[in-house]
């Protein structure tokens, strides 16, 4: 290359030289950190300040979301059934405190029943916050033991290597105070197994009722005329007079045997119950009683058909003076229900669902009927308005097809239930409500309430839940009549298997799948790994690079 040509060369080489070259943006950033003051350890000024504000940001945003949820308590019930969800009866009771109960809970850490007794008392307690709740471990917190007993006479005894109470929990307000036994908090179930029936939040609501007043209406049940008794359960009005008595109810028998004697029986009675008489009933027994409605008293007259031993007629009870004092006559009838639709499919039609009206006794069982909920009536007799100036208010009544037969056991076969000429033709009431005239110095007259069957009020209502449409039935009839508050409506929880029966046959089969079944399924896939690793070609090793 000539001397010339190198000149050119330098010539265009110069003014590209002269330019000066832009930085490019992640050039810039590295200058601009670079610049940055550096703290000790290498990190910038710049990471840490948004380091700090994050964890800052972090911990306003937790604070945040815990007064938020404070505020919203909710609690998610996932068990069968919703064991531990409270019944709107319950959150009425707890939203209503106006001041503080305590409940002393006396239940061992090893008890069964401590875990599930804990949990509802969470949900109680989310509900309200006047309830108060002492835990007493009666193994292990002997001295407290110790003060409860003296205070309100808890019994203890030592069964094997653990302290056992006669009462579970205890239920405090001021001077008050309510008991609840171990028995109370679950129900075991009659059957070849052992299944148990929860009633924790019955015994815990009830007791919670039973220690916010001390005024407590008496009920008087008749006796004496042959009517059942207060003390049998099924057949009785055993769990009726349960029910009562967690409701703020004093119960007590009049007129029998075992009743206590008074000039007057009726003295101090919120509410006479004229409870299905099955003998006739004496003229001075009845006089009382119909001076006692007379005189502002309220009543619920029970009055079902009872045959006589032959099964030729009815027996006369007298009770005409005292549904007359309603307005209304009890026919001597049987009623048999003619309509498919309201009537089991089992039976003749004695038993049926008969047609609820409009009535603030009925109210809450209007509110159920969308559900399914029906009263159910057996062994009913019809009632007859006698058209005086009471204005009596029907209750329950049947369908146009319905029959009230007077001699149904002289009807052959072939007639069938056809309503013959003394019988009266549907549809027919058969329980009424009648408000009388005031009495001197009363604000209002007298309420009484006539029921044509026995049935509605036995105890087997409330030991089964098909018949909880009855129940809520009787319970609106007390509830108005004595003007109460409502009755603790807990519907049942559904039933647990609370111990395991095996058979003969049950215990071989588990014998077959515990020690021969589960051991060679967990074997076989050992032995199929083991024995295809040792199947599989050794690879050669690789050549080292």
């Amino acid at each position: 290359m000539g001397v010339s040509e190198k000149k050119k060369v330098r010539k265009k080489a110069a003014p590209e030289a002269g330019k000066a070259k832009k930085p490019t943006p992640k050039a810039r950033t590295a200058a601009a950190s670079a610049a940055l003051p550096k703290a000790p350890g290498g990190t910038d000024r710049l990471t840490q300040v948004s380091a700090a504000a994050s964890v800052v940001a972090a911990i306003v945003l937790a604070f945040c979301l815990n007064v938020l949820v404070s505020r919203h308590y909710a609690r998610w019930d996932l068990t069968t059934g919703g064991q531990f969800t409270l019944s709107d009866a319950t959150k009425e009771t707890l939203a209503s405190l106006s001041e503080p109960v305590k409940l002393v809970v006396l239940l061992s850490k090893d008890d069964p029943l401590g875990v599930t007794v804990d949990e509802m008392l969470e949900s109680y307690s989310a509900q309200t916050k006047q309830l108060e709740i002492e835990r007493v471990d009666p193994d292990r917190d002997q001295a407290k033991l110790l003060e409860v007993q003296k205070k309100y006479g808890v019994l203890a005894g030592q069964k094997g290597d653990r302290v056992v109470t006669d009462t579970a929990i205890i239920a405090i307000a001021g001077e008050r105070h309510h008991y609840v036994a171990g028995d109370d908090l679950v129900r075991v179930e009659e059957g070849d197994e052992s299944r148990a029936r929860p009633r924790l939040e019955h015994a815990l609501t009830g007791a919670i009722r039973s220690v916010l007043t001390s005024d407590k209406p008496k009920i008087c049940f008749t006796s004496g005329h042959d009517e059942p008794s207060l003390e049998t359960a099924v057949t009785g009005y055993a769990e009726l007079r349960e029910r009562l008595v967690k409701n703020n109810f004093d119960v007590a028998a009049v007129f029998g045997a075992d009743a206590a004697e008074q000039a007057n029986p009726l003295d101090g009675c919120a509410l006479l119950v004229l409870a299905g008489p099955r003998a006739p009933i004496p003229a001075d027994h009845l006089a009382a009683m119909k001076t006692f409605i007379e005189n502002g008293g309220d009543a619920l007259l029970v009055v079902g058909p009872v045959p006589n031993p032959e099964q030729t007629d009815w027996i006369p009870l007298g009770v005409e003076p005292l549904t007359a004092l309603a307005g209304v006559a009890v026919e001597a009838d049987l009623v048999f229900e003619l309509d498919p639709t309201m009537k089991p499919q089992r039976g003749d039609g004695e038993a049926f669902f008969p047609k609820v009206q409009a009535h603030p006794i009925n109210r809450r069982l209007q509110r159920e009927e969308d559900s399914g909920v029906m009263p159910l009536v057996f062994l009913a007799s019809s009632i007859r308005d006698l058209g005086t100036a009471l204005k009596p208010e029907p209750l329950l009544r049947t369908s146009e097809r319905s029959v009230g037969v007077e001699s149904f056991w002289q009807r052959s076969e072939s007639a069938g239930m056809k309503p013959g000429p003394d019988d009266h033709q549907g549809p027919l009431t058969i329980a009424t409500a009648t408000e009388r005239p005031p009495a001197p110095g009363k604000k209002r007259g007298a309420r009484v309430v006539v029921l044509g069957a026995i049935s509605p009020v036995m105890g087997g209502n409330w030991r089964q839940t098909e018949h909880y449409g009855t129940t809520l039935f009787v319970e609106g009839a007390i509830t108005w009549l004595t003007e109460h508050e409502a009755f603790l409506d807990i519907p049942d929880k559904p039933l647990v298997t609370s111990g395991l029966k095996l058979t003969e046959d049950a215990l071989s089969s588990i014998f077959r799948f515990v020690v021969l079944l589960i051991p060679l399924l967990v074997l076989a896939p050992g032995i199929y790994v083991v024995y295809s690793r040792r199947r599989r070609p050794a690879q050669p090793k690789e050549a080292e690079s």
